[in-house]
């Protein structure tokens, strides 16, 4: 349960997670002593790489997308453990450079259904590789959490969480891609969620999305 998580320390999640003790492991950085070092996160790709019974890895708040292929050797450690469901790698400095091993993964997946990247450093162009390869590749995810990224230059939502949506395998255009993220900022704008941070950027929000 939560209470025991929160008590052991991060070397002993680890073992549990190696002796397949555990189907949740919250690596969360936020909570007092669990933020990842690099030779903790080594070691927890060794006990991943035999794990058989974990269902949520959450990695919330540690560094991973700044270590060398990190996001890379991450899913290639939990890609065999057929019952992982639900990833959190929210808050881990991850940028478009490690996309395509998300994508790699995604592409051969069929057990995660919720993938959590929120406020990381993923741009529109990380955006559009992630959601042409659910569209063309995945049948399984149906949550990807994006928000707070840097995504058509506001932070409220993204296209993939309208594509996961959409029947597949049809893809969005860039057109319609830009225009959902219109409506939506403007919604967030509206409703004091979002400040448009330039006076053009506010007038592209308020402007009429069937003009562009």
């Amino acid at each position: 349960n939560n209470q025991w998580m929160a008590a052991i320390s991060t070397k002993d999640l680890i073992d549990a997670v190696a002796c397949n003790e555990v189907s949740v492991a919250s690596f969360y950085g936020h909570m007092q002593g669990r933020r990842m070092t690099r030779v903790m996160f080594e070691e927890l790709l060794v006990a991943l790489s035999g794990n058989k019974s974990l269902e949520v890895l959450d990695l919330d708040h540690n560094e991973i997308g700044r270590w060398d292929d990190g996001v890379e050797r991450l899913l290639k450690a939990v890609s065999h453990i057929r019952k992982l469901h639900k990833i959190n790698l929210n808050s881990c400095q991850i940028g478009d450079d490690s996309v395509p091993a998300i994508c790699n993964f995604l592409e051969t997946n069929s057990s995660v259904h919720t993938l959590w990247l929120y406020g990381n450093n993923i741009t529109l162009k990380g955006a559009l590789q992630l959601h042409a390869c659910i569209i063309a590749k995945n049948a399984t995810l149906h949550t990807l959490n994006l928000l707070n990224n840097g995504i058509c230059r506001q932070s409220q939502e993204t296209i993939i969480n309208a594509a996961l949506r959409e029947p597949r395998p049809r893809a969005l255009s860039l057109k319609e891609i830009c225009r959902l993220e219109v409506i939506l900022s403007r919604l967030a704008y509206k409703q004091g969620m979002y400040r448009p941070p330039d006076t053009d950027w506010q007038q592209f929000l308020l402007s009429d999305p069937e003009e562009e």
